[in-house]
């Protein structure tokens, strides 16, 4: 797998070839999103994700993991998580009697 593209371009230094080892795919540190399911989800996260980092009432964070509002703390990595439970939730509501279907 090769990383082409990043959210926050100075994270790319940690991997100076743009390759992913191995034992990093399927780590808690990546998500492998490369079926056609995958790619509306995909692009979901990264609109919502553009969302918020193009607010202008939102401050994205130094540490590149996330935007804040005030008090409130959004980390990419729950939005993430977010958009992965709703999936979940619609496929199962949707799917969960349907034959063939195993969920994820």
């Amino acid at each position: 797998m090769i990383v082409t593209r990043c959210h926050y371009p100075s994270l790319l230094q940690h991997y100076p070839t743009r390759f992913l080892h191995s034992h990093e795919i399927g780590s808690d540190d990546y998500r492998v999103l490369n079926t056609l399911f995958g790619l509306p989800e995909t692009s979901l996260v990264a609109d919502v994700i553009h969302f918020f980092d193009s607010q202008a009432e939102y401050e994205t964070l130094e540490s590149g993991l996330g935007v804040q509002k005030g008090s409130t703390f959004l980390s990419y990595e729950a939005i993430y998580n977010d958009i992965r439970t709703a999936v979940d939730m619609v496929h199962e509501k949707v799917c969960g009697g349907c034959p063939g279907s195993h969920g994820r």
